[in-house]
Order: structure tokens, then C-alpha cells, then sequence
């Protein structure tokens, strides 16, 4: 099919192709919705992807997810094999915390108040000479540039030099990013270096920090931040698939020195004791967790997720993270209503445990919808 999208794509006019795509896309997306297992038999499906998958959809736990994630998971999984995973991050990326924006957007408004006229002026400007976007119309990618130099902007007064140094944002997965000062930054990657000075204000000394599991991991984005900027940490990823399988693929060639403990069934935690100890990336899916022994974690993180699941869902993790963890940071929309489950989630509905001690629970900056909370267990 690749074959003939090439051949398409070298002799239709450029809106002609793209509409044609589009349509197919949907197509696509529609056949998996309706039969994910059919589809995950064709030919073009990675058989890493496919083994996650049914591995997944087979074990019934109690922590599967919600319909809502049991939809957006189909249409991931179908973007993912039709787009490749080399187009990651201008597609399924936008389905997890980044999304294309509009001037009326809050994150916009908020932008535009915290920084100085003459550098959203300088931020317009700037976007009008970068390029565009495959994935985007040229519109949407001169909006999208312009919002993302806002971002690193903001960031830029609130996160160390010293860091923001220290990043840059990796072209695996073909990211909206644009170039400032010879550098590839991109929104996620701000977004990223803002969680994690929020996540480290609540550590009295990070280097303390030896292991950290992360909840809903999306593509990996905070877990690249942490780990580069921080080499000695055991880093755990309990996420479902398709995010699991892009995941462990894109943290494997971004950090090819690390070894990884790459997804697998197992029974006990005996099976697989020595190598987990002796690897530096883990990959599992949420019913593994439960083989774990008991305070694995230094901390745990669940970034954007919670506020997408059933309150029996948010109940078990948060049991999940008072048996694992040490400390626990987790951000959500203040107020939501989760999709095909007709649930309303406010911030007061996450019930925290009275032994855990609040180190600090606030707006968030920038996606002012969300809060965010961090607690000693």
C-alpha cells in the first residue's frame, strides 16, 4: 500500500493527494475500530506491536481501560501502522498532551499574558520562516510554530539555563519542532523541562532519586527529559499498547547505550528479578505492576491519564502506588467528562489516602485546566 501512496503522491497535485489520504486514513481508522484483532493480522503490522496487543487484550484485569481508551487505542494503533512510526510525533503525539491549538485556546491566552508583547511579536515573526509541517496544513503549522516559540519562551524564565542546555529535542518520530539558536526545541520538550522542575521542587535532593515508574508514559517525552538530564535513574514504563510499543521503540534508539528490559510476559517476579535489577529502561503494561514487590519506586508519576479513567480505575492505582512508591506527582484536568463512560471527574473526586503527606498541590502553569499535586507516602 506504501507502494502505491509513493505512486500516488508522485503524479496527483499536492491538495488532491492529501485529500486522497486523508480519506483513506479514515477508512483505515474505521476498519480497526470495528475489528482491531482482524486488522491486527494484516501483513503491515509490526509483530512486536501485535504481540503487545493481543497480550494485553487477553489478560481482563481490572485495570483495563476505559471505553474511551479502548477507542483512541484503534485509531492509534491504526495511525501508527498506517503513518509509520516515523511520522510518530506529528500524529499519534497529538492525541496524547500536545495538540494543535487555536488563538482563543487558553494555553494561548496565558501565553500571550506572561510574556512581553515584543516577544510574542518576535515569536510570530519567527514562525513565519520555519518550515512546514507534512502532517499539518500550512496554516496549522504557522500557528503551531508560533505557539511552540511562545512555549519555550515562557519556559526559558522559569527553568535553569543550565537544563534547558542540556536538551534537545530528538528529530526520531519527524517532530513539529523548530530551530532557535541552532537547536531543535519543540512543545513538548518545553512542556517536558516545566514538569520536571515542578516534579524536582518537590525533592529535597533529586540525586535521591534512584528509580522512577511512570503511569501513562504517552511516547516517552518526560521520561527523555528525566533521563537525560539525570543518567543514574532506573526509569519503569507501565503504559498500554500502541503508546507501549512507541514508546519502548523510541527510548531504545534515543538512549542505545542503556539496556533495556523490553516487554514481555512473565509470571513471577523471580523469572525476570536479575535482568530487571540490571537494566536501565523498563517496559511493562499496567497489569505487571501488581508482580512488583513492595516499594520498587522512589517515585511515581502519572502525567495526564488519571483524569481518562473509571473512579474504580484512579482507586486501584492509587492503591498500586501506596504499595510501590516513596512519593507520588500526579497532574489532571481540574474538571472532565470522560468520553462513551458519560463520568464527570473534578479535582475533589481523586480521594487521596489520609497517611500520604501533601508536599505541594497548585494550577498548573500553561495548561491552567490542569492541577497538579506531589505527595510523600
Amino acid at each position: 500500500m506504501r507502494v502505491v501512496r509513493t505512486i500516488a503522491k508522485s503524479i496527483l497535485p499536492p491538495k488532491m493527494y492529501s485529500n486522497l489520504v486523508k480519506r483513506w486514513h479514515k477508512r483505515i481508522i474505521a476498519l480497526a475500530e470495528r475489528d482491531l484483532k482482524g486488522y491486527l493480522n494484516t501483513s503491515r503490522v509490526d509483530p512486536v506491536l501485535k504481540k503487545m496487543m493481543l497480550s494485553y487484550e487477553n489478560s481482563q484485569q481490572e485495570d483495563m481501560p476505559s471505553n474511551y481508551w479502548i477507542m483512541l487505542n484503534r485509531k492509534n494503533t491504526a495511525q501508527l501502522v498506517e503513518t509509520g512510526f516515523e511520522n510518530f510525533k506529528q500524529t499519534i503525539a497529538l492525541n496524547y498532551f500536545t495538540t494543535l491549538l487555536d488563538k482563543n485556546h487558553p494555553q494561548v491566552k496565558f501565553l500571550k499574558k506572561n510574556l512581553s508583547p515584543s516577544t510574542v511579536i518576535l515569536a510570530e515573526e519567527k514562525s513565519k520562516s520555519c518550515k512546514r509541517h507534512p502532517f499539518f496544513t500550512p496554516k496549522q503549522s504557522k500557528f503551531y510554530n508560533f505557539v511552540t516559540f511562545m512555549i519555550w519562551k515562557y519556559v526559558q524564565q522559569q527553568v535553569d539555563k543550565d537544563i534547558l542546555d542540556r536538551l534537545e529535542e530528538p528529530l526520531i518520530g519527524n517532530p513539529p519542532a523548530v530551530k532557535l539558536n541552532g537547536k531543535w526545541i519543540s512543545q513538548d520538550l518545553a512542556n517536558s523541562a516545566l514538569e520536571f522542575k515542578s516534579i524536582s521542587s518537590g525533592v529535597d535532593d533529586f540525586q535521591d532519586i534512584k528509580t522512577i515508574l511512570e503511569l501513562g508514559a504517552g511516547y516517552g517525552r518526560t521520561a527523555y527529559v528525566i533521563l537525560r538530564l539525570n543518567s543514574h535513574i532506573r526509569y519503569i514504563i507501565a503504559d498500554i499498547p500502541p503508546a507501549l510499543y512507541i514508546s519502548q521503540r523510541y527510548l531504545s534508539e534515543v538512549f542505545p547505550d542503556k539496556k533495556i528490559f523490553t516487554f514481555r510476559d512473565f509470571d513471577n517476579f523471580s523469572d525476570v528479578k536479575n535482568e530487571f535489577y540490571n537494566s536501565q529502561i523498563i517496559f511493562l503494561t499496567p497489569n505487571q505492576l501488581k508482580k512488583l514487590p513492595d516499594k520498587t519506586v522512589d517515585l511515581f508519576i502519572a502525567i495526564d491519564c488519571l483524569h481518562e479513567m473509571r473512579p474504580e480505575q484512579i482507586e486501584f492505582y492509587f492503591k498500586t502506588v501506596d504499595r510501590l512508591a516513596k512519593r507520588f506527582y500526579f497532574t489532571c484536568y481540574k474538571k472532565v467528562h470522560l468520553p462513551y463512560e458519560d463520568i464527570t471527574l473534578e479535582e475533589k473526586d481523586y480521594i487521596i489516602p489520609p497517611h500520604w503527606k501533601e508536599v505541594f498541590r497548585r494550577t498548573r502553569k500553561i495548561q491552567t485546566g490542569y492541577f497538579e499535586a506531589f505527595f510523600s507516602l
